[in-house]
């Protein structure tokens, strides 16, 4: 675990960061995060600053 203490997050984070918009449909949602094989998303509003993350678990409660 030494090694992992150091890491930074740059050296394990996705980039670019994936969004979705709060208008997106749950369905669109879903297939960017696994068209893009992550487990959550950035939701960013039409002036691109974050309001929130939307991940699989929320969605996958949304469609139950």
């Amino acid at each position: 675990m030494g090694s992992q203490v150091a890491m930074l997050v740059r050296e394990v984070m996705s980039s670019p960061a994936i969004t979705v918009r709060p208008a997106d449909p749950v369905r669109q949602a879903v297939r960017v995060l696994y068209g893009h094989d992550i487990t959550a998303a950035l939701v960013v509003d039409d002036g691109d600053r974050l309001v929130g993350v939307v991940s699989e678990f929320d969605l996958s409660a949304a469609m139950t």
